[in-house]
């Protein structure tokens, strides 16, 4: 058997990086816009500010989930790393702010997570039984579908580093 022994399945996982000028504000704010548009429950998991050498170090981490059905949930993981931030003023009155940018996403998708099955042996083979002659497109589209909202996720975030 193939992906039904795993209830937990990693459909999507990149890291973005960029060194240049860019809205601090804008960019943090993609998260929540892409998790309400998208219907999902999230929740800022941490949020830190420091000064460093250079200027500003910002860091956050978001989670979110979704419930699909009564058998499939979303769950995204999101973590900004800000370094060296600081703020430019150019010439026509313009600020910004200027640093390196790294942000990873990673995306699963949960099987049984309401514990249809429990977790004993035979109930357990039953399960990649159901997942693999039952379930089995169904969760090959979910996994397509994940990817795809992740893709238009950095889509989001790419516009808001232009």
């Amino acid at each position: 058997m193939g992906k039904e022994k795993n209830p937990k399945i990693l459909c999507f996982q990149t890291k973005i990086t960029h060194y240049a000028d860019f809205d601090i504000y804008d960019l943090l704010k993609t998260a929540p816009t892409f998790f309400k548009t998208y219907k999902y429950d999230f929740f800022e998991k941490a949020h830190a500010e420091k000064p460093d050498g250079v200027g500003f170090t910002v860091e956050s981490e978001w989670n979110a989930s979704r419930e699909v059905n009564d058998y499939v949930k979303f769950e995204i993981g999101i973590k900004y790393w800000v370094r060296d931030m600081t703020k430019v003023v150019y010439d026509n009155g313009v600020s910004t702010y200027r640093g390196r940018v790294i942000i990873f996403l990673s995306a699963s998708l949960i099987k049984n997570y309401a514990g249809s099955f429990g977790p004993q042996r035979s109930q357990e083979f039953m399960r990649q039984i159901y997942e693999r002659f039952v379930r089995r497109p169904e969760l090959i589209g979910y996994e397509d579908k994940l990817a795809d909202e992740c893709v238009d996720f950095v889509t989001a975030i790419r516009d808001q580093l232009k």
